[in-house]
């Protein structure tokens, strides 16, 4: 996966792509009313039943995108709070193919499908199918949430708390080409929610670069011109497309090396 994608935004951009899919749905396919018990839709045409599954399938299909990244995870605590929600999607999965097979069972009663014996056993093998699917797995990766559950509490990961511990993290796995430029430019600052104002400082090939955050993690090339220079994105401007102000330490290493090739970096 590209470090353009990011993480957080996919996960705001599902929720609003099912948002949005409900809402059209609402208005095309639903009566004005909704369930005063569940809050579930009374939709009143299968085209809108049709067009939020398809979205629920869109939006699981960019949730495996996201994992796509060796940086989905960092830590214990960060595997077990995903690997316990995929494991609530499977449990969503195999309750939605249960509701579809109810919903072909009622269709059948009213005459609207019509009955054979191969129909009344495939029911029978689905709905056993549908339940084996997640019980299969699901007291294997429970242990697995669990154990990560205990890791994450007894055995928590270092990771930088702050910006300055990202930016002298970064410059330790970097070497002897970085160094880090303190220049605290508010005391009181929140270091966990804006950038100390401490910047990460590469010697490449002759250049200088200057990785800082504001609003994210960029590199900006020394050029030696006046205020008045424009820099140009790619060439002396690179925003590295990492978004957390405390990052991992090697996932900023690895996103300076591709963007500047020449940087040197020990694992």
């Amino acid at each position: 996966m590209d470090d353009e994608l990011d993480p957080l935004q996919v996960e705001l951009d599902i929720e609003a792509g099912i948002q949005n899919a409900i809402d059209r749905c609402v208005k095309e396919y639903a009566t004005p009313a909704t369930s005063p018990e569940t809050g579930g839709l009374h939709l009143r045409h299968p085209e809108g039943t049709a067009e939020v599954m398809l979205d629920a399938a869109s939006a699981a299909k960019q949730a495996r995108q996201v994992l796509d990244s060796p940086w989905a995870v960092y830590q214990a605590e960060d595997a077990e709070t995903t690997l316990a929600v995929a494991l609530d999607l499977l449990l969503t999965a195999q309750e939605l193919v249960g509701d579809v097979l109810d919903r072909v069972v009622e269709a059948r009663h009213r005459g609207d499908i019509r009955d054979s014996d191969g129909l009344t056993h495939a029911l029978h093998t689905g709905r056993r199918a549908a339940v084996q699917m997640y019980r299969g797995g699901r007291h294997e990766l429970g242990l697995v949430v669990e154990a990560l559950a205990h890791t994450a509490r007894h055995y928590p990961g270092r990771l930088p708390r702050d910006s300055h511990e990202t930016v002298a993290a970064a410059a330790a796995a970097l070497g002897d080409s970085a160094r880090v430029d303190d220049e605290h430019h508010d005391e009181t600052a929140d270091a966990t929610q804006v950038s100390c104002g401490c910047t990460l400082v590469l010697d490449v090939d002759g250049q200088t670069w200057y990785v800082s955050w504001n609003d994210e993690w960029a590199a900006v090339l020394d050029t030696g011109c006046t205020d008045s220079y424009v820099l140009t994105e790619g060439v002396d401007f690179v925003e590295l497309a990492i978004l957390p102000l405390s990052v991992h330490p090697h996932q900023m290493v690895e996103a300076i090396r591709r963007h500047i090739p020449s940087t040197t970096a020990t694992r």
